[in-house]
């Protein structure tokens, strides 16, 4: 990457645009400043570059942060601060931070309240709550703070921002030529597997093969009425006026959403298995591929209205799903090459 690249890079990153960006996202615009003027990126990426350089008030000839008064040369942050969530456990919440005028989403040991700070005194909070009207609950009793944080913005944290987007640019470096060797030697090692085409992937699997289709799928099975079930319960949990009260509106509806996605996240899986309960190639591939990804949304889900909630369900009930569509249904990569057979699908 040149250095002009390097300074747009580093422009993007350092804003509130790139805070937005997702890992995979500042990995894949990397990748593309190594081989494409800034300039010339065309796509949502070269959209985010550009509203970053108008935050910048800057241009890419020279230093991308000319003209922009909360840069200093070196490309550190000297002013201005950018929003993001803010979190604290149990009572040691930084319930310091609050002030008359915020508005903010707090959970305390009771209930959960979204609204506006209407003033502080005598470790007691006055709140604007949206559903609820004005109340009043102890700061002693805040479990968790989600409202907008300001970043420290002194050039001294701006340089060290900086250094850290230096060190994220050369572990992507590392993690691209791992890749590339890693694919280097997938390659070599899928050629020593069987092939899969029209010719065998929908012929039915026989002996072991067929015996381990056989076990895999009645897990599959037994994993969709456990977590049937598990949805139920939570459910039943939500609708309990104790967990109503403590929720609120917003909160309650946002755990009900969870579980109506989880519900029809599992009908998937139930229907993805029986559209494939013949034991061939195409089938073990099918549900493994498409149920491993589908039973992880329904874990996300699970796991969000549990959060929520505050209860805690153990990985293997709430991961249920994810860890029966992740069995091999007789068709083994270490026999077969199955990267083969998604082009068969």
């Amino acid at each position: 990457m040149n250095q002009q690249n390097q300074l747009v890079l580093k422009m993007v990153l350092a804003s509130s645009v790139g805070q937005a960006l997702s890992d995979a996202d500042r990995t894949a615009l990397a990748q593309i400043l190594e081989t494409t003027d800034a300039r010339d990126v065309q796509g949502w990426l070269g959209d985010q570059i550009r509203k970053a350089a108008q935050v910048a008030k800057g241009d890419y000839e020279g230093h991308p942060f000319r003209g922009n008064q909360w840069a200093d040369a070196s490309g550190a942050s000297t002013g201005g601060a950018s929003s993001g969530p803010r979190f604290g456990a149990g009572s040691g919440a930084k319930t310091s931070s609050l002030k008359e005028g915020d508005f903010a989403d707090i959970d305390t040991k009771n209930a959960n309240y979204v609204g506006t700070i209407l003033g502080i005194k005598n470790g007691v909070v006055t709140f604007d709550d949206e559903d609820k009207g004005e109340i009043k609950f102890k700061l002693k009793d805040v479990m968790m703070i989600d409202g907008d944080k300001v970043e420290d913005d002194s050039a001294e944290a701006g340089r060290q921002r900086v250094k850290e987007i230096d060190a994220k640019l050369e572990t992507a470096r590392r993690q691209r030529e791992r890749a590339e060797r890693e694919e280097s030697a997938n390659t070599a090692r899928r050629g020593k597997l069987t092939p899969v085409n029209e010719d065998n992937i929908d012929k039915s699997l026989k002996g072991n093969e067929a015996k381990e289709f056989k076990r895999d799928f009645k897990e599959a099975e037994s994993a969709i009425k456990k977590t049937r079930a598990l949805i139920a319960e939570l459910r039943a949990k939500a609708n309990e006026k104790s967990t109503r009260a403590m929720l609120g509106t917003r909160r309650l509806d946002e755990v009900q959403s969870s579980l109506q996605a989880a519900q029809e996240e599992t009908d998937r899986f139930e229907d993805i298995v029986r559209e494939n309960s013949k034991g061939s190639i195409r089938s073990a591939v099918s549900i493994s591929a498409m149920g491993t990804d589908v039973g992880e949304n329904v874990k996300g889900f699970i796991r969000d209205s549990a959060r929520m909630m505050r209860l805690d369900i153990p990985a293997r009930d709430s991961g249920a799903l994810q860890t029966a569509g992740d069995k091999n249904f007789g068709v083994s990569g270490d026999k077969y090459d199955v990267e083969a057979a998604f082009d068969q699908l």
